[in-house]
């Protein structure tokens, strides 16, 4: 059994066995949309958190957030980790919310406020073996995942149309183009709005394909 479509790939050419991939699961009773909803502000929370593994990405991207938030007073960064990422993001301190690592509940609470969650996801041979549990657990917080085109997110990518990036230049093209929608048409929320996004069977929770009805391409589309 394995985790995600890389760990299968790898494994694929050195077994004849069966290889059983394992769908990601979310572990708590899904919100009703209409209870979601994240309340109608200015600022607009930007989401990262991530274990030790995960930091080189942080670091990566951290730039980009440094220049939203001088181009956009309304920007307000969520960061959850180790300890040392504030010295290392080099953000205002009144622009950052930072919260060390912890359970797991303190990680789902972590999103309950984000609008935006990040999931950069560098090519490393690492990387390439992780599953697409980080978009779940955004996507099941009311949060719009915009993730990595990467192999860990290939299916989630393509049954939900969420917004995407190549490379770190297209991601900031495209956090630059929700602030913007954001900051001209307040009323509109930025989190992508799941019609089923997580299926309850036999008391857990597993997910079905979720079916975004917002992203980035078709909010301008919305607004014209």
């Amino acid at each position: 059994m394995v985790t995600g479509p890389g760990l299968e790939k790898l494994f694929r050419p050195r077994t004849s066995a069966p290889i059983h991939k394992i769908v990601n699961h979310y572990p708590h009773d899904i919100v009703p949309w209409d209870k979601l909803e994240k309340r109608i502000e200015r600022e607009i929370h930007i989401g990262w958190a991530g274990s030790l593994g995960h930091m080189a990405d942080l670091l990566a991207m951290a730039p980009i957030f440094r220049r939203l938030v001088d181009r956009f007073p309304q920007v307000h960064i969520h960061l959850m980790g180790n300890e040392s990422i504030p010295q290392h993001v080099g953000l205002p301190p009144d622009r950052l919310t930072f919260r060390p690592w912890g359970s797991m509940d303190d990680y789902f609470e972590f999103w309950k406020p984000i609008h935006i969650g990040v999931a950069p996801l560098l090519d490393t041979a690492y990387n390439r073996c992780r599953s697409d549990i980080k978009a779940v657990e955004i996507g099941a917080a009311g949060a719009l995942p915009v993730l990595q085109r990467a192999l860990p997110y290939d299916e989630f990518i393509a049954t939900t149309n969420v917004p995407t990036f190549g490379d770190f230049r297209e991601l900031e093209s495209v956090l630059n183009d929700l602030c913007v929608i954001r900051a001209r048409y307040e009323s509109i929320l930025i989190p992508a709005i799941a019609t089923s996004p997580l299926l309850a069977l036999s008391g857990s929770i597993l997910r079905e394909p979720i079916f975004i009805r917002v992203c980035c391409r078709n909010l301008r589309r919305q607004l014209k």
